[in-house]
């Protein structure tokens, strides 16, 4: 990856870590050129204080609990589908499950909470 424009906080991280993904035998690791000096940044943008991460995970265990029961209900729309098959043949296989507008909007209220979890 070139870096030839400013990134900061959330943002550089997530570059950082998107040029780490591996992908089998042909991506086994990443480059950063920092064209610009914006790694002064990442000291910064690791710096959390304890307290702010607490706060964001303070629900943990509640989370724990909620996960896979509305996991299980988002599934439930999808009897029988081979969740093994991928791609577009795995797509449509999902789709069929899913006859009209009414059930598609059931779907999508129950996925909608599990999105916002």
């Amino acid at each position: 990856m070139y870096l030839d424009k400013a990134l900061r906080d959330h943002n550089l991280l997530q570059a950082i870590c998107r040029t780490n993904r591996t992908f089998g035998q042909e991506k086994t690791h990443g480059l950063i050129v920092d064209y610009i000096g914006i790694f002064d940044d990442v000291a910064q943008a690791l710096a959390f204080d304890e307290k702010s991460v607490r706060l964001v995970v303070s629900n943990i265990g509640e989370l724990r609990k909620v996960l896979p029961v509305k996991m299980q209900k988002c599934l439930s729309f999808f009897p029988g589908v081979d969740r093994t098959v991928g791609g577009y043949e795995g797509l449509m296989a999902a789709q069929q499950h899913l006859p009209n507008n009414e059930v598609r909007d059931k779907f999508a209220a129950e996925y909608t909470v599990l999105a916002n979890i």
